[in-house]
């Protein structure tokens, strides 16, 4: 036995006295410098997510995940540097034309670099934001985020559930190693070109995560505290920008209001009473909708429309798309192209969706229809007088009274509080730019863009929907068109005049 551990000890004393070579040999050769993606998929701060590229000099690249969506950073040659960060929607920005167009309004040559990343939220935001001010020298931050503070911490959860904190922490020190990156070269090309912006960037999936399952019981306290996180974050990135010098821009991020809220838990602090009435009046009530609700109402997430639902054809002119519940828009959306993708790819629910929101818009004209939902409105405020936060009920409440042509501030308002009572939202609400207004003006250097807000603005009822979105948060290509511009605007305005 004792020669057995003696034998074994030796052989691990040699291979590491051997890979010890290998290593070195590597390092003089400059082989294996840098490698893919982090196992931490961006929550670890301590890793390296910008590296410069070897042999090149003032070439820059980012290691977000081995997938091939990473993005070059080439020399700025003069140009001034701006750099927007976020999630999956900024990931599918048109960002070079807010190069474009500061160029047009400013005079100034601008070198515009998307490092959007699907899935990100504040938390790893700011740590790619902290690693870019170290290393690429912007002279011009913009952060658009709060649709995935949910969405990151669902999959952050499920990432330490697979291999535990130690786990990762192994995984990345084997990844560091020369050898272990020389091994993935051999066997894995590196990709050419530079990821696409626009329609085919904007189809990206986010990283599966599991906030359906994990945020069905969140109650309401535990949502903010999430929020509390945000706002955290969002104040980190503000410092880092302002202890560099670096001018910063925040937006709000822009969201569907026709899309139904995604967690609705009823409150532990609620009466057995009052929590049976709720069940019942709103069941009630249901009973009373027209059919088409069902296609507004989907309530789990493979029932929804998505972004990759879109399919993958060549975009179509819109006046031969036959877009039925698409309301007319004013200012820059009166006549914009949205650009949306060719309908021989799409899934059957967004034909079944918009033709719901045409007859919703459309309202309750027989004398029947109207009838069975100011029944189904009476039981809904019935209902919500027993729980007063149920976000799903507010949203319910909401499509009946546009069916009705209640009053547009009316509805606009339940909207807004189905979205910010949502127990774990997929997309911004209310309380996302209320923080990220409130932050900003603790910033006076700071430039804060309620892009939300002009969207609401040009939109029918003051109520952004699939005129402009093609799911909960991600918009179409010809809105993040207008919004490239309104941002080029707005920094226009304030540094360059």
């Amino acid at each position: 036995m004792r020669k057995i551990l003696i034998d074994g000890l030796l052989g691990l004393v040699l291979s590491a006295v051997l890979l010890g070579g290998v290593e070195l040999a590597l390092a003089f050769a400059g082989v294996g410098a840098t490698g893919g993606g982090h196992l931490s998929r961006g929550f670890d701060p301590a890793a390296s997510y910008i590296a410069s590229v070897a042999d090149d000099a003032g070439v820059f690249r980012t290691r977000y995940r081995d997938d091939g969506h990473d993005v070059t950073i080439r020399p700025k040659g003069g140009r001034a540097r701006v750099l927007m960060f976020g999630g999956s929607n900024v990931r599918g920005f048109p960002v070079h034309l807010l190069g474009q167009r500061l160029e047009h309004h400013t005079n100034n040559a601008f070198q515009a670099v998307n490092l959007g990343c699907n899935g990100y939220g504040s938390e790893r935001v700011a740590i790619v934001v902290d690693q870019a001010l170290e290393q690429l020298e912007p002279d011009l931050l913009v952060v658009y985020t709060g649709h995935n503070e949910f969405t990151e911490r669902g999959f952050a959860d499920e990432l330490e559930s697979q291999w535990g904190a130690h786990g990762v922490i192994l995984g990345e020190s084997v990844k560091r190693l020369r050898t272990v990156r020389a091994l993935a070269g051999w066997f894995s090309a590196e990709p050419e070109s530079m990821p696409q912006t626009g329609p085919d960037a904007a189809r990206a999936v986010e990283p599966r995560s599991r906030p359906d399952m994990a945020f069905n019981r969140l109650q309401y306290d535990e949502t903010l505290a999430y929020f509390e996180a945000f706002e955290r974050n969002l104040r980190g990135i503000c410092a880092a920008a302002r202890a560099r010098g670096v001018r910063l821009v925040l937006g709000t991020p822009i969201y569907n209001r026709f899309s139904a809220p995604f967690s609705y838990s009823l409150p532990k602090g609620a009466t057995q009473a009052a929590r049976e009435a709720f069940v019942r009046l709103a069941d009630e009530a249901r009973s009373d909708y027209p059919p088409y609700f069902a296609d507004l109402l989907s309530r789990r997430s493979v029932q929804r429309v998505h972004s990759k639902d879109w399919g993958r054809e060549p975009s179509e002119p819109f006046a031969t798309l036959d877009m039925p519940g698409w309301r007319a828009c004013s200012g820059p959306l009166a006549d914009f192209e949205p650009s949306l993708f060719g309908p021989s790819g799409w899934k059957p629910r967004i034909r079944a969706t918009y033709a719901a929101l045409a007859a919703l818009h459309t309202g309750a004209e027989e004398a029947g229809e109207r009838a069975a939902l100011e029944r189904a409105e009476a039981k809904l405020v019935l209902a919500l007088e027993q729980l007063p936060d149920h976000p799903s009920a507010l949203f319910e409440l909401a499509l009946v009274r546009t069916a009705l042509k209640r009053e547009a501030v009316e509805v606009a308002m339940l909207f807004e509080q189905s979205a910010g009572f949502d127990r774990a939202p997929r997309k911004a609400n209310g309380i996302v730019h209320e923080i990220l207004r409130s932050v900003a003006a603790d910033h006076p250097e700071v430039l804060f863009v309620d892009t939300d807000a002009l969207f609401r603005e040009r939109s029918p009822m003051g109520l952004v929907g699939w005129e402009v979105m093609i799911d909960h948060c991600h918009m179409n290509p010809g809105a993040a068109r207008i919004l490239m511009n309104d941002l080029a605007s707005a920094i226009a305005e304030r540094w360059f005049q």
